[in-house]
């Protein structure tokens, strides 16, 4: 499993790629080999103030809160960011930056700062879309814990060829709503071509039982929202 460091690094590497100029692009991958980067955080985490955002900052802290790891917490409301920060462990205390998932000018700063953004702040269409424009236009790399896919299509296909230009990886969809089916897909593909000797056709994957599961204010959130203004078709 690779650290936030070490994707950072990918990250950065992945937008010296990206450049037209052999000569800057030589530049560039040098100082990511050695660590060092222009952009004021390796990561920020979006929406750290929400129930999953808190348990992700968490989770960060305490696994790699020692790496002289460059991280910042952003969201809305610095009172309730600057509490979240205070409250987590490891030694050192993460940054906190304020900015409005509405406001175009707040998520291309916001972009522009890190090499990495992590986004647990949903409903995903009502507030990343601005968020994953921004990551697409400044290099930054993106993931998120969307289930909404019909958004993430609208979103591949607006920012797909920005992404690929500016050597930003847009990953939706990284959160529990999608690891595990896809993961479980692909042992059963290779299971049943070990068995059968090819693919199958079809694939179906259901969800008996969890542990500890309960519907968070988010996922609420996100389907009052669906229902109150429905997806436009993904398209094609």
């Amino acid at each position: 499993m690779w650290s936030p460091r070490a994707l950072a690094i990918a990250a950065r590497r992945a937008r010296c790629l990206s450049m037209s100029s052999r000569s800057q692009a030589a530049r560039c991958l040098s100082s990511a080999s050695a660590g060092s980067s222009e952009r004021e955080y390796d990561l920020v985490l979006f929406g750290a103030t929400g129930f999953s955002g808190k348990l992700c900052a968490e989770y960060l802290m305490r696994a790699h809160g020692d790496e002289k790891l460059r991280v910042a917490l952003a969201g809305r409301d610095r009172a309730k960011l600057e509490a979240v920060a205070a409250s987590l462990p490891g030694k050192a205390t993460p940054r906190v930056v304020v900015a409005d998932a509405m406001s175009p000018d707040d998520m291309r700063r916001l972009a522009a700062s890190t090499e990495v953004v992590a986004s647990t702040a949903g409903p995903f269409r009502k507030f990343g879309s601005e968020l994953v424009g921004a990551c697409a236009a400044e290099g930054a790399s993106y993931a998120d814990i969307t289930g909404e896919a019909t958004w993430v299509a609208h979103m591949a296909h607006a920012h797909d060829a920005t992404a690929k230009a500016s050597g930003a990886a847009l990953v939706p969809a990284a959160g529990f709503d999608s690891v595990p089916s896809d993961i479980g897909t692909l042992l059963a593909i290779r299971e049943h071509e070990k068995t059968y000797g090819e693919a199958p056709e079809r694939v179906d994957a259901y969800v008996t039982a969890m542990r500890g599961a309960a519907f968070q204010g988010g996922t609420v959130d996100t389907v009052d929202y669906e229902l109150r203004n429905p997806s436009p078709p993904a398209p094609r």
